[in-house]
């Protein structure tokens, strides 16, 4: 694993310790397994904290993007089926930590739009598996329970109305059931029910605290995370809440579970790689192979896989919203947008190019292209044999081959 950040830069760098990862964990990605999208925040679980919407693909060096920017708290992704939009929740637009509502966005940043509006606490989207309804939590009865609604945010419909909290909807995967948190029981366990919300049942009640529902590709097990052996870990259990497996065996907090798509693995959030944080980590659905993913002291929570996997090539542009870029090992292509960017390239033959802005770019080993772009830039070159592109404005070393514009 790559141990190049240091904790305590921008929340920009918990992508770029995740694509770094996904260099060492390839192997983890059997077939054509799609995106992650996660949520990203530089300073622990505080809701008062900025928080943003990360996505990178395992199958590609170099291609990573922040889908939101700000001072919202952007909590908890989730793919539409076809992978062309990524709904999660946020505060933005508002001054109120306990004001969210459902937005959608592009998985290349674009396209961002509210679907829920009012003073109510939206959160913690699903999307049906035919992609034509979002079911998610609201309080906008008064009380906090499961919602459902058209992608477009029209056509509410209440599908809980117990009046103890119900949060955190998983849809299953053929779109029959919905399974959901609640503790009407006295306690936080996993309930299950129709998609209607009729048939409301508790799955494998515990009198321990079961959380974060997550259906099974296939919908024969359900994986949640359970304080049930003294500690949150990861386990699974069948729809008809028989056959408890326990997947996790640590003394730290592992929780959040999701499935690849091919079901081969499921990915969580620990505090396995530092104590007080969260990174992401990978284990097969027996409890084998576990895998540390992501590494860097920042928080990488909330994950989420696409459902829909397309094939990747190995050329493909990585496109950062981000102010801080360092590259990993590999052939990566990288694009600093507008802003005052600073990249590194890793290990490999790069291309960096700043984008506009007053850029800091370094080439690291390797054959380097490094180009400046608009702006005032500061270029320095590594061992190889570096190409710069650059104009009159900028700064380039001396080591540097240096052709001006």
């Amino acid at each position: 694993m790559h141990k190049a950040l240091l904790a305590g830069v921008s929340a920009a760098t918990v992508a770029l310790l995740l694509a770094g990862a996904a260099v060492s964990a390839q192997r983890a990605f059997p077939g054509q397994n799609g995106r992650v999208a996660i949520q990203g925040t530089v300073e622990g679980a505080s809701q008062y904290a900025p928080s943003h919407i990360y996505l990178f693909s395992p199958d590609a060096n170099g291609y990573f993007v922040q889908l939101t920017r700000g001072t919202s708290f952007d909590a908890n992704p989730a793919w539409s089926p076809d992978g062309r939009t990524i709904a999660f929740d946020s505060n933005r637009g508002t001054t109120s930590v306990d004001d969210h509502d459902i937005f959608l966005v592009r998985p290349d940043g674009s396209g961002l739009v509210r679907i829920t509006s009012g003073s109510a606490n939206d959160m913690d989207p699903t999307w049906s598996p035919d992609g034509k309804q979002i079911a998610f939590v609201s309080n906008r009865s008064g009380n906090s329970d499961i919602w459902v609604m058209a992608a477009d945010g029209s056509g509410l419909k209440q599908l809980t109305t117990d009046k103890r909290l119900d949060w955190d909807p998983a849809w299953s995967p053929e779109g029959t059931k919905i399974a959901f948190g609640s503790y009407r029981s006295g306690n936080e366990d996993i309930w299950v029910m129709n998609a209607d919300g009729s048939a409301q049942r508790a799955l494998a009640a515990s009198p321990e605290r079961d959380r974060h529902a997550a259906w099974s590709p296939d919908g024969t097990r359900i994986a949640f995370d359970s304080l049930r052996d003294g500690n949150f870990e990861v386990y699974t259990v069948k729809p008809d809440g028989s056959s408890v497996r326990r997947l996790t065996t640590n003394d730290i907090i592992d929780s959040r579970p999701t499935y690849s798509p091919d079901g081969q693995w499921i990915m969580y959030q620990s505090e396995g790689g530092d104590i007080g944080n969260r990174d992401v980590f990978l284990v097969r659905p027996d409890g084998s192979e576990l895998t540390q993913f992501s590494e860097g002291g920042q928080w990488a929570t909330s994950a989420d896989w696409q459902r829909t996997a397309r094939p990747i090539g190995r050329t493909t542009t990585g496109t950062v919203f981000a102010d801080r870029l360092l590259m990993f090992d590999g052939d990566d292509t990288i694009l600093g947008l507008a802003g005052n960017d600073m990249i590194r390239g890793g290990s490999g033959n790069d291309r960096l190019d700043g984008g506009p802005g007053n850029d800091t770019i370094s080439g690291e080993s390797g054959n380097d292209r490094i180009v400046g772009g608009p702006g005032k830039d500061r270029i320095t070159c590594g061992p190889g044999r570096d190409t710069v592109v650059a104009d009159k404005l900028d700064v380039v070393a001396k080591d540097c081959e240096v052709v001006r514009h």
